[in-house]
Parts: structure tokens; sequence; C-alpha cells
């Protein structure tokens, strides 16, 4: 069962725009630091070409949107640091919760990859539909009857 226009359409459009805005962050991660914070101290910033998620106030964002300079490259392309704090000693007063932080382009990769098949599928049926050939089997269609089933491995029209 071939997709329907609208959605490969969607998927096209909207895959462009999302691997577009993904690439605008994680180039611009590398100078700015974004934040946006709950109340409770939950938080998911953009800095160094990555994306970090707290559940504690393990690193203050002051305001629910938090910005500011950094003056940090695009880090690292491959590392991941995870964190985990628990009550601890006393001289630690560090809330219960995790720290993740990682690289932003493996975000970026599935929904480039998806955006890109969904292109060339529709180039594909643009270029069937103007050549007049076969969807199945690419087989020329020229000279047969509009109901006509394909002769070569006997598809009904498109």
């Amino acid at each position: 069962m071939k997709p329907h226009p609208r959605i490969r359409k969607t998927v096209k459009w909207g895959g462009a725009a999302a691997t577009v805005l993904l690439v605008v962050v994680w180039i611009g991660s590398g100078w700015l630091f974004v934040g946006f914070a709950t109340e409770a101290g939950s938080a998911v910033y953009f800095t160094a070409g990555g994306v970090g998620v707290q559940t504690s106030r393990r690193y203050a964002i002051d305001s629910p949107f938090d910005w500011g300079s950094r003056k940090a490259p695009l880090w690292s392309l491959w590392d991941w640091e995870c964190r985990s704090s628990g009550p601890g000693p006393p001289s630690f007063h560090t809330p219960p919760g995790f720290s993740v932080f990682g690289p932003l382009w493996p975000f970026m990769m599935p929904i480039a990859g998806t955006t890109v098949i969904a292109w060339r599928l529709d180039t594909l049926a643009r270029r069937r539909a103007r050549l007049n050939l076969c969807p199945k089997c690419d087989y020329d269609r020229t000279g047969l009857a509009d109901g006509a089933v394909c002769p070569e491995c006997g598809s009904a029209p498109p």
C-alpha cells in the first residue's frame, strides 16, 4: 500500500523544516546557552552542540527561559554524560535526581533520513507520472488505453 500524497508531502516539508531547525539550534548552541526550566527544577538546555535534561536543581537555571553567552566549541560529537545524585554526605546538599547531556546531531539523523527518503519517493512518483510509466515496473504505457492493465506486470493503471 502506497502512502497518500498528502502524507508524503507533510513528511517531506515537515521533515525539511524540522531538520533545518535542528541544524540551526545545533550550530547556535555552540555560542549560546538556552535553557527552559520549571518551578520544580526540571530543565532542558542546549549548549556546546548538545542537549541536556535534568530533574533537580543541580545546575541552576534562574528563570523559565534563560540564555547567555558561552565560549564553548561544539564540544564533542560522541561524548554523553549521565549523572545521578542522591542525598550524599551532609556537606553536599544535592537533591535527588539525574542529569543527562549528549550531542544534538543523533536526533537530526533519523529526521533528515526520513525527509530524504520522502523527497526521493515523491520525485520518482512525479517522474513516472510525467513519463507515463507504470508505477510498479516502469514499463512505458504510451499507446495503451487509459483503463488497460500493464502488459508487463499486470498492475492496474494509476
